[in-house]
């Protein structure tokens, strides 16, 4: 029943983890709970027959159990010599020497560590930690413990062998019954010395309940080996013959009343267990019914405890998918009219000139103004949305920490349910089966279930009818075959000793079941004492409490009550007005922004075109092929291929001309003001710089202009997003509120209500009742019947050795005293 509990157990951990797992677990198409089969019908004996039967049984069995002492202290220290001596046991496997076991460090695999070993690998399952991951250690550690905490090595959790660390606690770290380590058990504990002692107390106790079938055994052999002795080898002496004269009516009465006497008793031993052997079968059929019920509990019910989770699992963690932006808040719009800002920040064209110094240079005075504006839309903004943006993120923070944590830790836990989830049914339906097979087998063999009691009087039965018939015989003229009763006594003789062989059997079997019933009392008190850790879980069971609280489940589910939903007027909060007339004002900016005549490109160009078309005082130059077009580019004008990438358009205008200002110089020239005197080349290369500078401007204000657009769009369609996300968060956050408020909170109210498991105690009863109020203390009075009969057929042996003398012998008179004396 205990492994079962365990089962049961494991059951309720697995869905309590399912306590916080989402999900729709259905039992699944190919899982249907056992059909009831045909319960084995009792035997026809009335209820107030039964109950007295019972009653009588569950008083012998309290008789015998408090005749060995058996109160709830001894079954408490048989409990505790148990656990000692298989962990001692355990313990000593490896063969080590006791000086090897003080603080013993174990750095293997941990299916190999024994239980005296304490200290272990920080990474081992079985290091002692704290919820943050850290090594639990002793308060004051010293010596070797100081030594291999140093080492980074850890507590082993506590076992069989090692006691729960006080970190409170000035002293070292206890064993639990062990006298090799340092620190001594706790005064009034078990040791090993104790153990052994109460073991030896044990057995004494329970053998004086299987020593008298033993000695009685050990008696009726040596008295049936004399007898055979006698019989074969003392002829007379052994009684083989009659007296001479027969036996009077009287000597043949009385060994035949004995003998009827005897025989009527064990036929009243048999009936009275063939009653018993009914309430046996009849508890068994009962205890499939009860295990396979729990089977079929234990499976609607993680059903049933996992289907409300479904909302949580696949809904709510799944209605803030993208809604990251919000954690940004209003620094994403920021960050973009900061970078717009310094995107158009001292503009100055050509591109990085300097006003003043460079012969041409123009800033942006409506960038001036852009940076201005840009400040005014950042108060504005943060103005109107600072207080919604911060009310949208406080609330999207404590789903994502209540909520959503939640329901993220009930995902994980329903996939694995899912994932496991056939394999479940696959087996519980592979589990159930054999008990189905098993019960329909018991149900199945009528015979056997019903009269299998009667086996075991089988033996003496036929004693009793062979000697029934010696009887009739030596009452009739037949006086011959009263021979029979040698055949009956022989068949006594293998009956006596089979029936106290299994007398002492089934003795010792009802007191190892007595005891295991009394142990289970005790242990359903205080399930830590089998299941350890496991424990807190049965024990809710037992005590109908919620596992959520058990499991320390309740954070999970605590959400309902501590996220704040905000009250949000989208209108004015997306009130964007400063931006929105921002953007269209760059929206229409264009070149003209800039100070900057387009007509002297063309003057410039017009001034190259006549200085490169010269013929005159023996200066020709027949270029002048110039335009706006290939101004950047001079070498296209000229139809020749473009200079190296180290020489620059300038440096190919001064190479190009250099070669006429031989004939060219004497030509009327204004250089600049630095060179009163130049050459040709210098003077148009300089018209040309002029002209390109001029186009250079022109370009870069172009690109300026698109560049500063196409920001502004993008950072238009950055806001238009951000306008979205937050028209959608909010109306999510008001979903979500709606479902917190009905369908969650009612889901969440649910689980808690059916993470109670109170059917495995009652499971657990009604087995114990059925086990060790009805079962065991059966088969007990079955095995005080056996030893009964055993001792029964003691005198129906003696009798029938002395009725087939006296029977077969015709009385006559006139006998001599001497012949008949000692026959």
């Amino acid at each position: 029943m205990q492994l079962l509990l365990r089962a049961a157990a494991t059951a309720a951990a697995t869905v309590a983890f399912l306590g916080c797992a989402d999900a729709s677990i259905s039992l699944g198409s190919n899982y249907l709970p056992h059909q009831s089969l045909r319960r084995l019908g009792a035997t026809d004996v009335n209820n107030a027959t039964l109950d007295s039967a019972k009653k009588f049984s569950q008083d012998a069995l309290k008789f015998l159990t408090n005749l060995r002492g058996g109160d709830e202290v001894f079954y408490q220290h048989l409990i505790t010599t148990m656990q000692i001596i298989m962990c001692d046991q355990s313990v000593n496997s490896d063969g080590h020497a006791e000086a090897a076991e003080a603080n013993a460090v174990w750095t293997g695999t941990d299916d190999l560590i024994l239980p005296y070993h304490r200290f272990v690998s920080k990474d081992s399952k079985l290091a002692l930690k704290n919820k943050t991951g850290s090594c639990i250690h002793v308060a004051r550690p010293a010596g070797v413990v100081a030594t291999n905490y140093g080492r980074g090595l850890c507590e082993v959790k506590p076992n069989c062998y090692w006691a729960p660390i006080d970190e409170t606690a000035l002293t070292d770290r206890g064993p639990k019954y062990s006298t090799l380590q340092g620190p001594q058990p706790p005064d009034g504990a078990y040791r090993v010395t104790d153990a052994k002692a109460f073991l030896q107390t044990y057995a004494k106790g329970f053998g004086a309940v299987v020593v008298p079938s033993i000695i009685l055994l050990v008696l009726s052999v040596l008295s049936i080996l004399l007898f055979i002795l006698c019989r074969c080898c003392c002829n007379k002496c052994g009684g083989r013959n009659g007296k001479p004269g027969g036996y009077n009516c009287m000597e043949k009465f009385l060994p035949v009343l004995f003998y009827l006497l005897f025989a009527i008793a064990i036929l009243v031993l048999a009936a009275l267990s063939y009653v018993y052997y009914g309430i046996v079968t009849t508890s068994v059929s009962k205890i499939f019914d009860i295990v396979l019920a729990l089977i079929d509990k234990i499976t609607l019910w993680m059903a049933s405890l996992l289907a409300p989770l479904k909302d949580i699992g696949d809904n709510i963690s799944t209605q803030l998918d993208n809604s990251g932006f919000i954690e940004v808040g209003l620094d994403g719009i920021t960050s973009q009219l900061n970078a717009f800002a310094a995107q158009t920040n001292g503009v100055t064209l050509p591109t990085a000139c300097r006003v003043g110094v460079d012969l041409f240079c123009t800033a942006c005075q409506a960038c001036t103004d852009i940076n201005t504006q840009i400040t005014s839309v950042n108060s504005q903004i943060n103005s109107a949305a600072g207080a919604g943006v911060a009310s949208l993120k406080e609330t999207r923070t404590s789903i994502k920490s209540l909520l959503i944590g939640a329901s993220d830790t009930i995902q994980g836990v329903v996939k694995m349910a899912f994932d496991t989830q056939d394999t479940l049914n696959t087996n519980i339906k592979a589990n159930t089966q054999p008990v189905v097979d098993l019960q329909t087998q018991w149900n199945s063999n009528t015979a056997v279930t019903k009269y299998g009691i009667i086996a075991l009087f089988a033996l003496a039965i036929v004693v009793i009818v062979l000697g029934l018939l010696g009887i009739l015989f030596g009452l009739t003229p037949l006086r011959c075959l009263v021979v029979v009763m040698h055949l009956a006594y022989i068949v006594a003789f293998v009956a006596i000793i089979i029936t106290f062989i299994l007398s002492a059997v089934f003795l010792a079997i009802s007191v190892l079941l007595g005891d295991i019933c009394q142990v289970q009392t005790v242990i359903s008190a205080n399930w830590t004492i089998a299941l350890g850790d496991d424990a807190k879980i049965v024990d809710a069971c037992f005590k109908n409490q919620s596992l959520v609280d058990v499991l320390h489940l309740s954070d999970q589910f605590a959400f309902a009550d501590k996220i704040t939903f905000p009250k949000i007027d989208l209108s004015k909060m997306l009130d964007f007005s400063s931006f929105s007339s921002f953007s269209s004002t760059i929206g229409s900016t264009n070149t003209s922004t800039f100070s900057l005549d387009p007509t002297l490109i063309q003057t410039f160009v017009d001034a190259l075109n006549t200085q490169t078309t010269v013929n005159a005082g023996g200066c020709v130059v027949t270029d002048g092929r110039y335009s706006a077009a290939n101004l950047l580019t001079p070498w296209t004008a000229n139809s020749d291929p473009a200079p190296a990438p180290s020489q620059p358009p300038d440096g190919y205008m001064q190479n190009r001309y250099n070669v006429k200002n031989a004939q060219c110089d004497s030509l009327p020239m204004r250089c600049m003001a630095s060179a009163p005197t130049c050459h040709y080349s210098d003077f148009v290369t300089e018209i040309w710089r002029n002209a390109s500078t001029l186009k250079t401007i022109e370009r870069d204000a172009a690109v300026f202009v698109t560049g500063m657009t196409t920001s502004m769009n993008s950072l238009v369609g950055y806001i238009d997003t951000f306008k979205t996300n937050v028209t959608t968060l909010t109306t999510t956050l008001s979903g979500i509120g709606d479902d917190l408020g009905s369908s969650l909170i009612a889901d969440v109210n649910l689980i808690k209500a059916r993470m109670r498991c109170a059917f495995v105690a009652d499971t657990y009863t009604q087995l114990s009742d059925e086990f060790c109020v009805n079962m065991v203390p059966s088969f007990l009075m079955i095995s005080l019947f056996l030893f009964l009969m055993g001792i029964f057929l003691i005198p129906v042996i003696i009798t029938l050795i002395i009725m087939v003398k006296r029977l077969r012998h015709k009385h006559t008179s006139g006998a001599a005293e001497a012949d008949t004396k000692y026959k």
